[in-house]
């Protein structure tokens, strides 16, 4: 698999994707770190990164420090997405449905209960009450009575 991909006149994401997937399904975790670590170095766009793959590689090694480091990762992307949702709702933007979907997730995932009430709010008064997904904001944060409010 890594002469293939040498060999490869031109290496993108989608190869390198494609290469780090092979490796972590044939158990090479070390050969599949290294590419990601190259794909981070090499200035791919964040959101093209095998997140997922490597969160599977990282379940499979005895060291948990790689999983955090992978998971900072990610809670970095979510807290990107929150920064350019307010920078939307400054600017007189209406947020839409995917955008919505988004901003409750990183909400949720970090569980910031202040971001998901004013979340709520925004919603319950737009008419786009979404409670079975907020829900989750509340429930992580450990505030599940406050959905109701």
């Amino acid at each position: 698999m890594e002469k293939l991909f040498l060999e490869m006149p031109e290496s993108d994401n989608v190869s390198y994707n494609v290469t780090i997937a092979g490796y972590a399904w044939n158990r090479c975790y070390g050969m599949a770190l290294r590419l990601f670590r190259e794909m981070q170095t090499l200035s791919f766009d964040r959101r093209a990164l095998p997140y997922a793959t490597l969160l599977s590689v990282a379940g499979s090694l005895p060291h948990i420090g790689i999983g955090k480091q992978i998971n900072a990762q990610l809670n970095g992307q979510q807290e990107e997405a929150l920064r350019l949702f307010c920078d939307m709702k400054r600017a007189g933007l209406s947020p839409g449905r995917a955008t919505f979907s988004s901003i409750i997730k990183a909400s949720s995932s970090l569980a910031m209960i202040g971001l998901g009430r004013q979340l709520h709010s925004y919603l319950k008064r737009s008419g786009r009450i979404a409670s079975v997904i907020l829900s989750k904001i509340y429930a992580k944060a450990g505030k599940w009575k406050m959905m109701h409010m």
